[in-house]
């Protein structure tokens, strides 16, 4: 039987008004299918999108978070110990104050209690007071490419020694500074004889197309470490939750839109 609305005005005319409501039905129905076929590609794009934007937060923006980059032949204190004054380049890193020093995971001070000063990660780290707590303003930074009103989340690890009086008794902070003013972060954990280390992490909206982010020497002597290791900064990404909520609202707006469609037709 052909459609009411595809035959002339002759056959058109000779139909009752029942075929001009279906053939608005059908018209209806061809709408509100097309919208849903318009809708859920546009899911499919937000889902896409979102699916490259978690891809684009596993990325760190940070150069050399675990210290791994830096060499120093000469140093007085050996491969294991190097000694990093202020004004000189730690990798991708810039030392500012009077000195930082990188520890290799090996190195150790059975005198002070400490059988080895662990890394985090990898087989370096960065003690930010120095070569015995030589200040506060000790410490390094690094620029990083961010863009305007994105929301990123810092990521690092503050090392705290646990041995002999006086230098490996008490906590260790490091500040951490990304534009918003300086944040102390203070691990109070221990571990006899190693490293304990401690996860802090603050999330941030960048407000210009670079980001400095500085790391001092928070640490009251005669404490003589402040480890800083394994940092990152990364995107903030869409939560997955939004996304499916979306992809729902869509889903129930087009079964409301079909059930308005036939109350609009039928009465």
């Amino acid at each position: 039987m052909p459609s009411p609305c595809l035959i002339g005005n002759r056959g058109f005319e000779a139909r009752a008004w029942t075929d001009l409501g279906k053939c608005f039905a059908q018209v209806g129905n061809k709408m509100s299918i097309q919208f849903a076929r318009r809708f859920l590609l546009s899911a499919l794009a937000v889902a896409g999108f979102a699916c490259a934007s978690t891809h684009a937060a596993a990325i760190n923006l940070v150069t050399d978070g675990g210290f791994e980059i830096p060499i120093n032949p000469g140093n007085p204190f050996g491969p294991l110990l190097q000694d990093f004054p202020g004004g000189s380049s730690l990798g991708a890193w810039n030392v500012v104050g009077s000195d930082v020093l990188l520890i290799d995971t090996n190195y150790s001070e059975p005198s002070n209690g400490v059988s080895q000063f662990n890394a985090e990660e990898g087989t370096k780290s960065v003690d930010l007071t120095g070569a015995g707590n030589t200040g506060p303003t000790n410490g390094v930074t690094q620029n990083i490419a961010t863009t305007i009103g994105q929301e990123y989340r810092i990521s690092f690890y503050v090392g705290t020694a646990s041995g002999f009086v006086p230098f490996y008794t008490l906590p260790a902070t490091d500040n951490v500074d990304i534009g918003l003013g300086v944040i102390p972060s203070t691990n109070t954990g221990m571990t006899a004889g190693v490293i304990n280390w401690q996860q802090f992490s603050y999330d941030f909206v960048a407000t210009g197309a670079t980001t400095t982010v500085t790391f001092t020497n928070g640490t009251v002597p005669p404490t003589a470490e402040a480890g800083l290791d394994n940092v990152s900064v990364t995107a903030v990404p869409i939560p997955s939750s939004a996304i499916g909520g979306m992809v729902l609202f869509g889903l129930l707006g087009i079964t409301q839109f079909r059930r308005w469609s036939a109350r609009a037709i039928y009465g």
